[in-house]
């Protein structure tokens, strides 16, 4: 059955049903968490073994009149849950919202909940109880501007909650918290630059302590650390996990700092919380073209399997993996990932409510976003732009129900390739499938449509292809013989990217071939104008019609991805913003 109300005409896609004895829905616990643009909502339950039960939702910003509706929950039946799970995006930070959900089951059994949560605020930088100064070196000083502390180490010693430390220029070599302090949820102590020349790290330990703001500082390497910020340690070898943390490590800022030339720039790990992680420039050690360079190690971000981390407008480069490791309840957006040589977005072993939107990712040496496995469901991908991956736009390894909206995918020659029949387990609406050189669409497919797959009004272009889509096994030669014979994507369309987008320059293969930055926008009379469904809160107050196909609403203004400009760090403008006609 679909996840979506239905606001518009379309039939839901039900092939080859197994028969399983009807049972009503028994409700469980409800839990609502929230970040600063989204609300994540997750309903146990018990029974419904045939999979037919809905739950719909509904939000406002707490007292309003109205209430505006949101996507249904996605039904979720696996190892990790039985369950109806989802998330409200886009919302406004440091808001009290209401939130009303509504179960029912056609065999029986039915609830409501209600809700009031809080998105949090913005991080703003506290005005400090206490102005401390500090220059390299190795012990001593007052921390006054005519005495100051002599080394980091120092001065983080003798730092209270409140503190700002004020950085002058110079080369502080690494850094460890053995002896520092904490600041508080209210009052951080705060890290920074003098303003009188460059601060140098080659790295900084955060093992122990909380409540830290890192901004502006410039990490460099030298060889004494391959690790620039981190706050665990990884098992010797090659994707083998994380050693024990020796504490909670929450509520980190890390904003406005530039890393230069590390294997990994940025490790959280698997007990951090609610690390906010923006603005930064990260430029690894790793280059492109598999020439003796091992591809697939280092890291841009790893969030190391924390929960409630934000990871926002970051520009990363020459990594392996741009973005990795999510656990539960984690947003990343307005990132600007390319030429990487492993994958943009590594989000395996994330669970519930993970949410990946308006990110572009340029150039991945093999995957653009990884379920290798997906841990727990659903998934959010909204709204990126993924332009020429290696291998695949997305690498399936063990997918499980996700949520994949207006989103642009552009590749050199297959758009879909690692085990995309776990396509099939997911809800697709609103994309755009490009194959630059006429390769198939989907390939590799060999598992079976069922009660969780339900794609629809996709747009693709397969330029000359004689078996563009590979489904459950059989291939297809065209979207007429892929409906007729599976009912699937009965809205979806044909379009010509070269003559629908307004900017389509892919001059060649990954992962040699760079693509400029670009926003691939729609022309107005492209095919794909007006030729999507609206899906309540991620579609947004679209112009026209219906919503467009692809990352971009035509006439919209187009989001900005990488490092915001200092003086421009406001909230992204949502899809939610637009303008009605």
């Amino acid at each position: 059955m679909s996840s979506f109300p239905r606001l518009s005409a379309w039939t839901a896609i039900v092939l080859w049903p197994v028969a399983l004895p009807a049972s009503p829905v028994s409700p469980g616990t409800f839990e609502v968490f929230a970040t600063r643009h989204s609300i994540g909502i997750e309903w146990s339950v018990d029974g419904d073994s045939d999979h037919d039960a809905s739950a719909s939702v509904e939000f406002r910003v707490a007292g309003a009149a109205s209430w505006s509706p949101a996507m249904n929950l996605v039904r979720v039946d696996s190892d990790e849950a039985n369950a109806l799970a989802g998330s409200i995006m886009f919302l406004q930070p440091g808001t009290e919202y209401e939130v009303r959900v509504r179960l029912t089951d056609p065999d029986g059994g039915e609830a409501e909940r209600t809700a009031v949560v809080s998105t949090l605020p913005i991080p703003s930088r506290p005005q400090p109880s206490r102005t401390l100064h500090v220059v390299p070196g190795n012990g001593g000083g007052a921390g006054t501007a005519a005495d100051p502390f002599r080394g980091l180490e120092t001065a983080w010693a003798q730092a209270q909650p409140g503190d700002e430390l004020l950085l002058h220029a110079g080369h502080y070599g690494g850094v460890v918290d053995d002896n520092a302090r904490s600041g508080t949820q209210d009052r951080p102590i705060v890290f920074r630059p003098a303003g009188d020349g460059e601060v140098v790290f080659s790295y900084i330990q955060v093992f122990r302590r909380s409540h830290l703001w890192f901004e502006g500082l410039t990490f460099r390497y030298d060889g004494s650390s391959d690790t620039a910020f981190y706050s665990s340690l990884l098992n010797d070898g090659y994707d083998t996990g994380f050693q024990p943390m020796r504490a909670d490590v929450t509520n980190i800022v890390l904003s406005r700092n530039r890393f230069e030339g590390f294997k990994h720039s940025i490790r959280a790990g698997p007990r951090t919380r609610g690390w906010y992680i923006a603005d930064n420039t990260i430029v690894g050690d790793m280059r492109l073209g598999m020439d003796g360079t091992e591809s697939f190690v280092g890291e841009g971000i790893e969030l190391g399997h924390g929960n409630d981390h934000e990871v926002a407008y970051n520009t990363i480069t020459r990594v392996a993996d741009g973005i990795s490791y999510p656990n539960h309840n984690c947003d990343i957006y307005g990132n600007d990932i390319f030429d990487v040589t492993d994958d943009g977005i590594e989000l395996d072993h994330g669970e519930a409510n993970t949410r990946v939107w308006q990110n572009r990712i340029h150039n991945a040496g093999h995957n653009g976003i990884t379920f290798q496995p997906q841990g727990g469901a659903p998934w959010y991908i909204v709204r990126n732009q993924i332009v020429n991956a290696e291998e695949s736009v997305f690498k399936f390894r063990e997918a499980d129900r996700f949520v994949a909206v207006h989103n642009t995918f552009v590749n050199w020659n297959e758009v879909l390739d690692h085990w995309s029949h776990q396509l099939l387990r997911g809800i697709t609406r609103n994309n755009l499938w490009i194959s630059v050189n006429g390769g198939p669409i989907w390939q590799r497919s060999d598992g079976g449509i069922d009660w969780r797959t339900d794609l629809d009004y996709d747009g693709f272009d397969w330029g000359s292809n004689r078996e563009p889509f590979d489904v459950a096994g059989r291939k297809y030669s065209s979207l007429d013989a892929l409906r007729t014979a599976t009912g699937l994507e009965a809205h979806g369309i044909r379009i010509d990217a070269r003559s629908c987008l307004e900017t389509f320059d892919v001059p060649g293969p990954p992962p040699l071939t760079s693509v400029p930055p670009q926003a691939m926008t729609l022309r107005a009379d492209c095919t794909a104008v007006d030729a999507g469904e609206p899906i309540p809160n991620l579609s947004g107050a679209y112009i026209g019609d219906a919503p467009d196909l692809g990352a971009y609403e035509h006439g919209a203004p187009v989001p900005h991805y990488g490092v915001r400009d200092a003086a421009t760090t406001a909230p992204p403008a949502a899809p939610t913003g637009l303008v009605a006609e």
